[in-house]
């Protein structure tokens, strides 16, 4: 099954688009890799109750 084209065959854009892509991706990567070790500095270190709450599990103190 063939889709039909969104945009016109254009090589200039087709390399701006994947360049941002590239970036966009790495970008979300980064936000996910520093979300976990957020969650797990607080877990592992600081046991301040955040990664419980994130979690939904209740601290018993």
């Amino acid at each position: 099954m063939l889709l039909p084209p969104i945009l016109p065959h254009n090589p200039a854009l087709w390399s701006w688009l994947r360049s941002v892509h590239t970036v966009l991706a790495f970008t979300l990567f980064g936000l996910v890799l520093a979300h976990i070790g957020a969650a797990l500095f607080h877990g592992l270190i600081r046991r301040d109750g955040v990664l419980q709450s994130m979690t939904g599990r209740k601290t018993v103190l």
